[in-house]
């Protein structure tokens, strides 16, 4: 399964979350349940009249130096993304520090 992130999502790991790929991957194969934040609708970019597309957010602490989850590292980084299994691909919409 391929990890694909929007423009926005792009843009907020390379310059302020400085994450790698492989990064990206080993902070969404350390979420779980307890991390989970909520549902939300999002319209993805590109095609026009594309219909809004189920996602989940999650907020977590994460160190990317060791690939897993550290609570006391601040600020939490907050994800949210949507599977879509006809690619099959994950596609993230939001990919930043937490604003909370």
């Amino acid at each position: 399964m391929s990890v694909q992130l929007s423009s926005s999502a792009q843009a907020s790991v390379l310059e302020d979350l400085a994450w790698s790929s492989s990064d990206i991957c080993r902070f969404i194969l350390s979420l779980h349940k307890a991390r989970y934040n909520d549902s939300e609708w999002c319209l993805p970019g590109g095609k026009v009249n594309q219909p809004p597309m189920k996602a989940d957010s999650y907020l977590m602490g994460f160190n990317r130096f060791t690939g897993v989850e550290h609570p006391a590292h601040e600020p939490w980084i907050y994800c949210k993304f949507t599977v879509r299994t006809s690619i099959p691909a994950l596609l993230v919409f939001s990919l930043h520090r937490s604003l909370y």
